[in-house]
């Protein structure tokens, strides 16, 4: 895939436009997807890596991820029709910030996707970046 997004200021760095591109392969046994992508933009170069796989144990989907900027990050998923939708928790800038994550596959080789986080509990969201890929 080719990212394209723009980075809000937040904890997690200055902000700015980004662009980059994410590899996806299945991992042995099917029940995992493993990303690896690499980006840069405003805020320099990042690399990140991710698995996304379906928990039988506890019957939701979950995400795992870190990236070279020192950020870690959970989170448990659903899907319907054509959006996933992520929710988590995580430390940044010592503060618990909730987060949601939003991927619309707009069609087979598309997709559009939104990061929102709250760090007062989740009464208020602010959008943290957005952004859309391509399939190549």
């Amino acid at each position: 895939w080719k990212t394209e997004a723009t980075m809000q200021p937040g904890p997690w760095g200055p902000g700015g436009k980004m662009s980059g591109t994410q590899d996806c392969t299945w991992f042995d046994g099917g029940w995992q997807l493993v990303c690896r992508e690499s980006s840069e933009g405003a805020m320099g170069k990042m690399k990140s890596e991710a698995v996304l796989g379906w928990n039988g144990e506890e019957k939701v989907y979950k995400y795992m991820g870190f990236d070279s900027m020192g950020m870690m990050g959970s989170a448990t998923g659903t899907l319907s029709g054509n959006t996933w939708s992520w929710a988590g928790e995580d430390k940044m800038g010592g503060k618990l910030i909730k987060s949601k994550y939003t991927i619309t596959f707009t069609s087979p080789t598309t997709q559009t996707y939104k990061w929102e986080t709250s760090d007062d509990g989740g009464k208020t969201w602010k959008t943290a970046a957005e952004g859309k890929a391509t399939k190549s």
